[in-house]
């Protein structure tokens, strides 16, 4: 029986779901846990890596917003 342990889904709303099943991991070898845990380790560095650039879009949308919210009063 094959184990899933990543788990990749489109919707139909173009949603991105991830699941990140635990694998009994006694069940492998050494060498098979190892590549697992790097596996894991790689997939959520991509998922930081995701977060990091939708920060950094947010922060550069809200600094546009505030450039465009800046009025000029003149004053007689």
């Amino acid at each position: 029986m094959a184990v899933k342990v990543f788990e990749c889904e489109l919707t139909e709303d173009e949603e991105i779901v991830l699941r990140i099943r635990k694998p009994g991991m006694r069940m492998f070898s050494p060498e098979v846990r190892g590549h697992m845990l790097s596996a894991r380790k790689e997939m959520l560095m991509a998922m930081r890596n995701l977060i990091d650039a939708a920060l950094a879009g947010l922060t550069e949308k809200e600094e546009e917003e505030h450039k465009t919210r800046r009025t000029e009063i003149r004053v007689e």
